[in-house]
């Protein structure tokens, strides 16, 4: 007759098992809490917005001067839950080389304008569209503001 309170033998084998069974999914929930942690901070951080400037730039001859009409392009390009706001622009121009000075030509958002194309006279004008305003970017909304510095 078998004793009750006996147990039956494990074999060194099945320990082991156990062992590295306990480790190993101990290992995997650390791992798996790190990476939720990265991707919590990091789509919670504030997105960096990229600004390119485009290959075009448009120069209108207006009495003795000259404007200078740009579109870049705001976007940004890591996901996150937030987006960025635009409110101001700035185009600061920076001399290269022999020409280099510390009065660095500075442009400011002065107002949006939009292009249409007049059949009459056969030319493209710009008519007033906003003052400047804020707009939003986030990594599935870029946009592509004309700007009238």
């Amino acid at each position: 007759m078998e004793d009750a309170t006996r147990r039956p033998v494990r074999s060194h084998r099945r320990r082991r098992f156990e062992a590295v069974h306990k480790w190993s999914a101990t290992a995997a929930a650390v791992v798996a809490l790190a990476v939720s942690l990265y991707n919590f901070f990091e789509l919670r951080r504030s997105p960096t917005v990229d600004v390119t400037l485009p290959h075009l730039i448009r120069l209108e001859k207006v009495g003795h001067g000259v404007r200078l009409y740009v579109q870049p392009t705001v976007s940004t390009r890591l996901k996150s839950e937030k987006v960025e706001v635009i409110r101001d622009a700035l185009l600061q121009l920076t001399p290269t080389g022999s020409i280099s000075s510390s009065k660095k030509p500075a442009f400011y958002w002065r107002q949006s304008v939009a292009w249409r194309y007049d059949p009459a006279t056969d030319t493209v004008n710009n008519t007033w569209s906003s003052d400047p305003a804020p707009f939003i970017v986030g990594q599935d909304q870029p946009r592509q503001p004309p700007l009238l510095p």
